[in-house]
């Protein structure tokens, strides 16, 4: 079907109309019609000549201390607070720097994003949750890609900066827009919800991901669904019926498309087998078998949940089928591969305990494994208070699984070795350490042909560093 969407009128008196109309614009120096916007720019060390720059402050820097760097690059006009305008007044009015002068140059981008959205009819899917975010998001764009031209997320845009940075890539030319939403605070994915306003919604997962922060799962479901509650009218929810608490979630007036692993609901999948490399092949609404190349059975729920939104916007079964089996991971997310007969399981960029406990699964049902199952695990952050009992818990988890070797690193994970010698026997070895260099070369020299390593961990414990430190002679 093709999609509809205006083209907003000359987008340089557009500026002008916006920064006029927005109320916390405090002063105007000089005149914006020669701005574009959209080339937009956050960080002085990157913005080019003639980029329309916005000086954010945050908790631990403030872009208004870098404004002589951005004068010397020609910007075409800066947005900075007063207090920025007041200490830089004469170097702007030196060099006849055009200025717009706001109380919260933050709420500023943000305003200007959700203006900007807002002059596209186009469908925008806002896809948020637990674990699987990324993944999903990526896996919903590389199916609507069969179809049509999509501006998606990059990387990990998916906070209160990030996402309005993603809006602001939508242009004439644009007909779908996937965007991933995040959150590590209550009040989060209303606020982004606002500014992205989705006509298709997917949450992936009510899981612990930032529980620390929230301090309850009813709490995180909470947060993500806002996002469904803050939709208009009209627009349509993706629900995912596999999990306990969004099978719950009830709306009269929106479109609800049930998804999930039973034959009943609208968008299902069936499970079909697992190859060697633990890739799972499956059949969507009995039409078409799909053969993934990304690694783990609960990759399988992403992809219904995927395939939902693809035929919700006209795309066939054998679209969408050609579509998931030419995806690949992305970077450090479930990534693997072989070396020296060994298979490494590269998902460092993140963890929480659902997304560990599912990645320890998938090594564990991995078939035709013919040496060990290793898992190499760094600490979960963001948990809060329930830090401790969290790391421990896995212990339970681990010591009924067939796994051989635990490696761990960080101070959480002293409290998971600490349970495992607890629960396990003396058949699994347990070594922890305060080092990427030394658990690499631990690792190293209890390698064979045959192992399965897994490598996971909280982004900030930068875990690939193991990966990286076995390929140092």
């Amino acid at each position: 079907m093709a999609l509809k969407h205006s083209q907003p009128h000359g987008q340089h008196r557009q500026l002008q109309e916006f920064v006029h109309a927005y109320a916390g614009t405090v002063q105007v120096v000089g005149d914006l019609q020669a701005v574009d916007y959209r080339r937009l720019s956050i960080d002085s060390r990157t913005m080019s000549a003639g980029d329309f720059f916005i000086a954010l402050k945050g908790e631990r820097f403030d872009a208004h201390d870098f404004l002589p760097q951005v004068v010397e690059k020609s910007p075409a006009a800066v947005v900075i607070n007063p207090a920025g305008y007041r200490r830089h007044r004469e170097l702007l009015e030196k060099h006849r720097i055009r200025a717009i002068v706001v109380e919260d140059t933050l709420h500023f981008l943000q305003e200007l994003s959700r203006w900007h959205r807002l002059q596209y009819a186009i469908p925008v899917v806002g896809v948020t949750g637990s674990s699987g975010k990324t993944t999903t998001r990526e896996m919903i764009a590389a199916v609507l890609e069969r179809k049509y031209r999509v501006v998606r997320s990059a990387k990990n845009q998916n906070n209160q900066i990030g996402v309005p940075l993603s809006l602001l890539k939508i242009d004439a030319h644009t007909e779908v827009a996937v965007l991933e939403l995040g959150t590590n605070q209550p009040g989060e994915i209303g606020r982004l919800t606002e500014l992205v306003q989705p006509t298709i919604g997917v949450i992936t997962h009510i899981g612990k991901g930032h529980i620390g922060f929230f301090g309850s799962q009813e709490a995180i479901f909470r947060e993500k669904t806002a996002m469904f509650d803050g939709m208009a009218p009209g627009s349509t929810i993706v629900l995912n019926m596999e999990d306990p608490y969004l099978r719950t979630y009830q709306r009269e007036d929106v479109r609800i498309v049930r998804a999930g692993l039973r034959a009943d609901l609208d968008v299902w999948g069936r499970f079909l087998e697992m190859d060697a490399l633990g890739c799972v092949r499956w059949r969507l609404n009995d039409t078409v078998d799909i053969q993934l190349h990304i690694p783990g059975r609960h990759n399988l729920l992403n992809a219904v949940l995927a395939s939902a939104v693809g035929l919700e916007l006209g795309l066939t079964a054998t679209d969408i089928q050609q579509a998931l089996e030419a995806f690949r991971p992305a970077h450090q997310r479930m990534e693997y591969f072989q070396r020296d007969g060994v298979l490494f399981i590269n998902d460092a960029y993140n963890a929480n305990p659902d997304s560990v406990r599912a990645a320890l699964q998938y090594v564990c049902e991995l078939p035709h494994v013919q040496g060990k199952r290793i898992v190499v695990l760094g600490d979960m952050l963001e948990l809060g208070e329930f830090e401790v009992a969290e790391h421990r818990a896995l212990g339970d988890v681990i010591a009924e699984l067939p796994i051989q070797m635990v490696l761990l690193y960080g101070p959480l994970m002293k409290h998971l070795e600490a349970r495992l010698h607890e629960v396990t026997n003396a058949g699994i070895v347990v070594r922890w350490f305060d080092d990427h260099a030394a658990l690499a070369a631990f690792l190293k020299t209890h390698l064979n042909a045959g192992d399965v390593v897994l490598v996971k961990g909280s982004r900030g414990m930068q875990m690939e560093r193991v990966l990286e430190n076995l390929t140092v002679e």
